[in-house]
């Protein structure tokens, strides 16, 4: 999640839709005063370079915040941070209260979306990975199953239309499919006054997802429940599951 108050926007960053490479891009437009969310210390380590802001302000606290809550920001407490500053996937509610009204209703808001199939299939990986289930291609769609459980899926929404939509209305100004990520970028670096040239992503290692047509495994059971989860995003955006 950016705020740039040099070019008056804010990018809201819904989980698994090129995020970090965007913002990757987009800090090289930051500067001091502006708050940018961290990256994972990989991505960090791929972008770091002259002229690419570092995180900053996602934990500025005011007086209204209590003492304890305030040192387990600057200690970098995600659950502190989420409460009372922004973290990298901030809905977009707590974003308008950190930022406040003025700069929330003035400044150019845009997020990316991604098809509801390929954003879960993606987490599923991403999920298998962390916890070790090494038959996660394998054994598809038992274990399918067993994500479909769990905490990590449930938080897609979290991460997902909470990041750009609040009591169910689209709040920002632009969104951008991830299925035309460059193109659509482009024109909104060129709407902020930024000049695209040729926009050029940084590429973060994926390694998590490997190659197959994960989607066709899906049992009938299993797309009724994505399409239970995001039926918002079917409808808002045209997706299909």
């Amino acid at each position: 999640m950016i705020v740039c108050h040099k070019h008056k926007f804010i990018f809201l960053k819904v989980s698994k839709t090129g995020g970090s490479s965007v913002e990757g891009l987009l800090r090289r437009s930051c500067a001091p005063g502006d708050v940018v969310t961290w990256l994972d210390d990989d991505e960090e380590a791929v972008i770091r370079g002259p002229g690419v802001a570092p995180p900053m302000g996602f934990n500025r606290a005011g007086p209204e915040v209590p003492l304890l809550a305030r040192l387990a920001m600057r200690l970098g407490n995600r659950k502190a941070l989420r409460r009372f500053g922004v973290s990298p996937h901030a809905q977009a509610q707590r974003v308008r209260a950190y930022v406040g009204e003025d700069v929330w209703s003035r400044y150019y808001k845009f997020c990316v979306v991604r098809s509801p199939l390929d954003r879960v299939i993606s987490q599923y990986f991403w999920t298998a990975a962390n916890r070790g289930w090494t038959d996660a291609a394998e054994s598809f769609t038992t274990r399918f199953d067993d994500f479909l459980q769990s905490s990590d899926y449930r938080r897609l929404t979290d991460k997902g239309r909470m990041v750009y939509t609040i009591a169910d209305r689209i709040v920002v100004d632009r969104v951008v499919r991830y299925e035309q990520l460059v193109p659509g970028l482009a024109e909104v670096l060129v709407h902020v006054g930024i000049a695209p040239g040729e926009v050029v992503l940084p590429r973060f290692k994926a390694g998590h997802r490997p190659r197959g047509d994960f989607a066709a495994m899906l049992n009938d059971a299993q797309r009724q429940a994505i399409r239970e989860s995001f039926a918002f995003e079917i409808a808002q955006f045209g997706y299909s599951v």
